[in-house]
């Protein structure tokens, strides 16, 4: 800046190379930081990298047969004979075991998206099931598949001692959910209809809310 009679005038080159020096001034501050938020953005990418590698690991499947003791009719006799009826979306495995001859068996937890009988909204429950991981093979039993994180059924049920609760029937009282449609497993999955695809329970992509209406319609 220049002073003439009292007055300020500005001297727009003074005033540039002034502005050029406080900016890489600045520039300088803002770079140590801005380094290490980087390492920690790439870190991060690499731990999620990880992770998803391990959770998408391909695992051998081991098929197991089962002979259930009881083959029901029709939705009705299902109904008649549960403890639990709900809609449910699965949220992850909540325990890994044997039964008895060191037969995998796996614990669910599932929340309740739509009560149906002996239960409410948003509740969770545990669902025991026959097969499970073991050293890096999944073993199940051929009609009654395993679920995966967020598959959603329709299932009736019994409860068990524990408080947790077993499916009637294995496949027979599961049901899957895919949007607003529902079918049975010997529908909707190809081993399941390969082993039992003309006996059982048979649905084919029902609307959900009449199928649900109909279950509740047995109840009362």
């Amino acid at each position: 800046m220049d002073h003439t009679n009292g007055a300020v005038i500005m001297n727009p080159l003074k005033e540039l190379m002034h502005c050029i020096k406080f900016k890489e001034e600045n520039d300088m501050r803002v770079k140590k930081p801005l380094i290490a938020v980087g390492i920690i953005i790439v870190a991060s990418i690499l731990v999620v990298f990880i992770c998803s590698f391990h959770e998408k690991k391909t695992y051998q499947k081991e098929f197991m047969t089962a002979s259930w003791e009881y083959g029901y009719a029709d939705v009705q006799e299902l109904t008649e004979n549960s403890d639990l009826i709900a809609v449910v979306k699965v949220k992850q495995t909540v325990q890994e075991g044997t039964i008895a001859g060191g037969i995998p068996c796996t614990d669910y937890s599932l929340k309740v998206t739509e009560s149906i009988l002996n239960c409410e909204d948003h509740d969770e429950i545990i669902m025991h099931m026959t097969g499970g991981i073991v050293d890096d093979t999944i073993y199940e039993i051929e009609d009654d598949p395993l679920p995966e994180k967020n598959d959603q059924f329709v299932i009736f049920a019994k409860k068990n001692d524990d408080g947790s609760y077993t499916v009637l029937g294995g496949p027979q009282g599961r049901f899957v959910v895919n949007g607003s449609k529902v079918s049975s497993l010997n529908v909707a999955y190809a081993q399941v209809k390969k082993v039992d695809g003309e006996i059982g329970i048979k649905l084919d992509s029902q609307d959900l809310s009449r199928f649900v209406e109909q279950v509740k319609g047995y109840i009362e």
